[in-house]
């Protein structure tokens, strides 16, 4: 806002449209300030304020403000007029909107790194806890091939590769849950029948 204050007193701008100008953008139409400023200014102020004020950053100027600035540089004797006023105006609320969105874009960037570098965190430490269970579990199976590259390699690659990673092997994991389960019913079937037929001999 320094800048626009400095153009404004380059530019000759009359001092109640400079102190309206700048209290509308700062404060908008609900300042406290605005008994502060001459008749003409408060009018000049509160139709931009029906315009919004915004919209002034957008180029949406009163025309109120050009018959003012026009009579204050009639007053002062000056060859400028209000209109070429305007246009420079114009032209300093679209420097201040381009940095006010350059800036907003900057904080929500730095804010979308900071979850990415959250989530890859977490990524990271849940493939790093369940490559330690597959490293045990897989390493005697068909897919022992998921734990053979080494996990600081494999946290390297991109996060859709590790997540691709930690679905394989949350499924083979899974997989050879259910083998062992089938393996372990099977074997208690086979100890029954055999208890059975051990009791059955022994009353013969």
């Amino acid at each position: 806002m320094l800048e626009l204050e400095l153009w404004l007193d380059e530019a000759h701008t009359a001092p109640h449209v400079s102190q309206a100008l700048l209290l509308g953008i700062q404060e908008g139409s609900t300042t406290a300030s605005l008994h502060t400023l001459p008749k003409e200014a408060r009018f000049a102020f509160e139709l931009q304020s029906d315009i919004s004020w915004d919209l002034l950053l957008e180029g949406w100027v009163a025309y109120e403000w050009e018959i003012i600035q026009q009579e204050y540089l009639t007053a002062m004797r000056s060859r400028k007029t209000g209109m070429k006023w305007v246009e420079g105006l114009i032209r300093q609320l679209w420097k201040i909107a381009w940095r006010m969105w350059e800036h907003r874009n900057r904080i929500l960037h730095n804010k979308e790194n900071v979850v990415k570098s959250k989530e890859i965190r977490i990524l990271h430490h849940c493939l790093s806890s369940l490559y330690a269970r597959a490293k045990v579990a897989l390493s005697v199976t068909p897919d022992r091939y998921l734990v053979k590259q080494p996990l600081k390699l494999l946290l390297k690659h991109p996060p859709s590769y590790c997540k691709e990673r930690i679905r394989i092997t949350e499924i083979a994991l899974g997989s050879l849950k259910a083998q062992r389960r089938v393996r372990d019913s099977a074997h208690q079937s086979m100890r029954k029948c055999l208890y059975c037929w051990l009791n059955t001999s022994n009353g013969r």
